[in-house]
């Protein structure tokens, strides 16, 4: 049976000579996985960048129900990415993003209210023109609530992570984060980001045991220093 869903590329891997298996955050289905024939043919040269990370799409397609690999029918670009790729800064960002949802999104089901805040979140990256620097971590504080496991301020924060040592500076960072919006100016320095960004990370380790080793961590490191 056909679908209509809007997704979001997370990745893909080759198969075969011209075509590739794709893990996708659906809409309608939650996390699915697809085979795409063709995909890298030399007739379908510009088809393979539909599946660039986190690419927004609209899709018909062929579900089946607890089917390992699903199609596609019809692809197309939802909202093409019309900076991130032109900014080294947005596209680490991008690239951690995309490397935490691979290890958090695994529910085959759909969540339209956790998929609706991954879309805009995208989209605000994309077009912010000034005061990203801290997308990364206003992201994992927003995404935190729908996962279930947001801290009320950095105190909470804290308390759970009892053996990690905090500073005053930490403290106010961090709350200052949790009240304001992505691209509000807040004045952080990059000693201070990274530190946050571990701290907020830990959190996210002690209830979510599969967010360990980013390596994205070494690319946004490299780029913001």
């Amino acid at each position: 049976m056909l679908h209509k869903t809007e997704a979001i590329v997370l990745n893909f891997i080759r198969y075969g000579e011209t075509s590739i298996i794709t893990k996708i955050y659906t809409e309608k289905f939650g996390l699915q996985t697809y085979l795409v024939n063709g995909a890298r043919s030399k007739s379908n040269k510009n088809k393979i960048s539909l599946f660039q990370p986190l690419t927004i799409l609209d899709l018909v397609i062929y579900h089946k129900e607890n089917a390992n690999l699903q199609r596609i029918a019809e692809i197309n670009c939802k909202h093409p990415y019309h900076h991130i790729a032109y900014n080294s800064k947005k596209n680490a960002i991008l690239f951690f993003l995309q490397e935490l949802l691979l290890k958090i999104l695994v529910e085959e089901m759909s969540n339209p209210q956790l998929f609706y805040f991954l879309q805009t979140s995208l989209k605000i990256l994309d077009t912010l023109e000034k005061n990203y620097e801290n997308f990364h971590l206003h992201f994992l504080l927003k995404f935190a609530t729908h996962l279930g496991i947001a801290a009320a301020d950095a105190e909470e924060i804290a308390l759970q992570l009892n053996s990690f040592v905090f500073t005053t500076i930490h403290l106010n960072n961090i709350n200052k984060l949790i009240t304001t919006e992505y691209g509000t100016p807040l004045i952080i320095s990059n000693q201070e980001r990274r530190e946050t960004l571990e701290i907020l990370l830990k959190f996210y380790a002690l209830h979510i045991s599969s967010v360990n080793n980013l390596n994205s961590l070494a690319i946004l490191k490299e780029v913001f220093d």
